[in-house]
């Protein structure tokens, strides 16, 4: 709200037509204006770090993360370094607000994965780390494999994996191809790819171990059944050795106009 008071101040336009607030990712504000108020986003931008002297650049969202590698479509207004470290729940994540993705929208489910995945830990997309990093900081975690396919991605996981001092295995490639030549068994598998992972399930039922479970993430239409969702994926496993004993439905976030984030926690067990 200081915020939106000092703008609409400094620069006469009604506060209704300010948003809110910004996103911050570690010392990098990011604004998401509307079409009205794009003339004055250096003005803005500057204002903005007048009131934050902590924020050292400031940078416009001009549009949606597209792209199979997510890549932000990302400006900078003032200030001037795109890298920062961003703080969360005892996790360091190093990045590139122009080259690579954090969701804040992820944060509780960042948090959540540090206090449940523990054992052998599976990260399939793992990118700069967003699972990885948190699962390694459980004290019953043995070792994170953590896979990217994307290069820019892979760079800042291996930093990151440094700065936390992280026991995690990384791989550079597409999953399908790691897992082919490396043999991973996992008491849990992160499955963090939307808009589905579901072309990759039968690759993780491969590596996953008897009664272990495995943490879909998936987007849903609000107004149609789930459970028409949960009968496709029961019946991909079912044609493994696994049968899906019960699920567990977290919903993450808004993703799209009544579409939201889901992460369905998937507890496996072995008919064999």
């Amino acid at each position: 709200m200081r915020w939106q008071k000092s703008i609409s101040k400094k620069l006469n336009i009604p506060i209704k037509e300010i948003p809110k607030g910004f996103q911050t990712i570690g010392e990098i504000a990011i604004l998401n204006l509307p079409e009205k108020l794009l003339p004055n986003k250096t003005k803005i931008a500057k204002e903005t770090m007048n009131l934050f002297p902590r924020i050292k650049t400031v940078c416009l969202n001009k549009s949606k993360i597209s792209g199979e590698f997510r890549k932000p479509n990302i400006c900078v207004l003032a200030g001037n370094g795109t890298e920062t470290i961003h703080k969360e729940n005892g996790c360091d994540y190093f990045l590139d607000v122009t080259t690579v993705m954090l969701s804040k929208g992820n944060t509780k489910e960042r948090l959540r994965m540090k206090k449940v995945a523990g054992g052998v830990i599976l990260d399939m997309f793992a990118g700069i780390g967003y699972f990885s990093i948190p699962c390694s900081k459980n004290k019953n975690t043995k070792i994170v494999h953590s896979i990217e396919k994307n290069p820019e991605s892979y760079k800042f996981l291996v930093k990151n994996v440094e700065i936390n001092k992280s026991n995690i295995q990384t791989y550079l490639g597409d999953c399908k191809d790691v897992l082919k030549s490396k043999k991973i068994i996992a008491d849990n598998i992160i499955m963090g790819l939307l808009p589905t992972p579901e072309s990759f399930l039968n690759i993780a039922l491969d590596s996953i171990k008897d009664n272990g479970t495995i943490f879909y993430h998936t987007t849903h239409d609000v107004d149609k059944d789930l459970q028409n969702k949960i009968d496709l994926i029961e019946s991909i496993i079912n044609q493994k050795k696994f049968s899906l004993d019960s699920f567990k439905k977290n919903r993450i976030k808004k993703y799209g106009p009544r579409v939201e984030h889901l992460v369905l926690d998937l507890f496996l067990s072995s008919r064999s």
